[in-house]
């Protein structure tokens, strides 16, 4: 098990490559040596030879290429032992040791001019999302959102809510002028004086991450796109979403884009297209999962296995590599602080789980040790998938 653990160690995450082509035999690629060769001008292929020394090859088999790539194989034995522990803990043999560093997050903050729409939610479900990953991974998470209830935005609203009143009430004051709540924002210039006024207070720059998250834009009737503005009038609130698509569906969609990346949203369109949804794909896929074990009981064929020696198709490898990835991805978005990666993951594992279903037979009863083995794999799936979900604040259904 210490592996894959010793890569992440290293800080080699990013210099790993999972997709190969057909003909090459092993299960991932280190592509280290080729980043080193351009910096330090030494031939890929006497580089790699270098960082097999270095390493020990993280007792893995492993060739190398003419180009420097550095091909490992896992031996069916790390699988088994990632499995059975998964299995044994539930995944919580995932969760990292306590850092003893304490995180402070704090997100959404929104000025309370209006209803929260979903710009804001945004923000929410990235944040505690991060917070979710980063707590699992053994550091203490603060949480915070405060309110700005002071200041200029503030005093325009209530001069505005005063205006309105008298309006209602066919009260004329010419003194009083309507005062709307406005203003223009500036990323760049917002982040400066935050990293400025955090400096002044005494702290150490490195040890404040500033994550900028995109608006939300609305899609109009003509596909246009339009930034939200609750002068406007044209945001859409939380409130009223949630009239057209399921929370589910929301927290998704919002998590799907990394976040520098704008948004557009048209509600409508989601709903008609619920079924095409990757969200939709991963919880199908672990319903399925549920629905397998409640067959596999009816039949008293409920066993799990602790081998997996028979289980050698490409497809259940394939199967294999996505699981063992699992805690590279939450590394990854600790590192980058992108929980986009959980999605696109997940969607991986289910698609991939979804084809050796249709063209594999799970519950056999002429091969109750196959069978076993095999409900061993998709347990693993089962667990991963729900954990994957449950970070996201996404629920995990039994039936679809």
């Amino acid at each position: 098990m210490k592996s894959l653990s010793n890569i992440k160690e290293k800080g080699l995450n990013t210099f790993l490559q999972w997709e190969l082509p057909d003909a090459v035999k092993a299960d991932f690629a280190l592509v280290l040596a080729l980043s080193i060769s351009h910096k330090i001008k030494k031939n890929p292929l006497e580089v790699a030879h270098e960082i097999v020394k270095a390493t020990a090859c993280f007792n893995l088999e492993y060739t190398i290429t003419k180009q420097g790539y550095i091909n490992f194989r896992f031996p069916t034995a790390y699988y088994q032992q990632f499995f059975i522990e998964t299995l044994a803990k539930e995944g919580q043999n995932f969760c990292g040791e306590k850092k003893g560093l304490r995180l402070n997050l704090e997100y959404v903050s929104t000025n309370p001019t209006g209803y929260l729409h979903l710009a804001h939610f945004r923000h929410a479900v990235i944040g505690n999302t991060l917070a979710n990953v980063y707590q699992f991974g053994g550091y203490e998470v603060i949480r915070e959102y405060y309110i700005n209830d002071r200041g200029g935005q503030i005093t325009s609203l209530v001069s505005s809510v005063y205006h309105f009143y008298h309006q209602i009430q066919n009260v004329s004051l010419p003194n009083l002028k309507k005062i709307e709540y406005s203003g223009h924002s500036s990323q760049e210039l917002a982040q400066k004086l935050i990293e400025n006024a955090w400096q002044l207070l005494g702290y150490d720059p490195g040890k404040l991450q500033i994550i900028l998250v995109q608006m939300v834009n609305l899609l109009t009737k003509e596909g246009q796109t339009e930034r939200f503005s609750k002068r406007a009038g044209n945001t859409i609130e939380l409130e009223e979403t949630l009239r057209y698509l399921e929370i589910d569906q929301l927290k998704f969609f919002l998590l799907e884009k990394e976040p520098n990346q704008p948004l557009s949203i048209n509600a409508e369109l989601l709903k008609e297209n619920k079924e095409k949804t990757r969200l939709y794909y991963i919880q199908y896929a672990y319903a399925r999962c549920h629905q397998i074990f409640q067959k596999a009981f009816q039949k008293n064929m409920g066993k799990i296995s602790s081998r997996i020696d028979l289980l050698k198709e490409q497809n259940e490898r394939e199967i294999f590599n996505l699981l063992v990835r699992f805690p590279l991805v939450l590394e990854n978005i600790r590192a980058e602080n992108k929980p986009h990666h959980l999605i696109y993951y997940l969607y991986e594992l289910a698609r991939t789980w979804q084809v050796y279903y249709q063209n594999s037979i799970i519950l056999e009863s002429k091969t109750p040790e196959l069978t076993a083995q095999k409900l061993l794999l998709v347990k693993n799936i089962q667990i991963i998938l729900k954990l994957g979900l449950d970070l996201m604040g996404i629920t995990a259904p039994n039936i679809m």
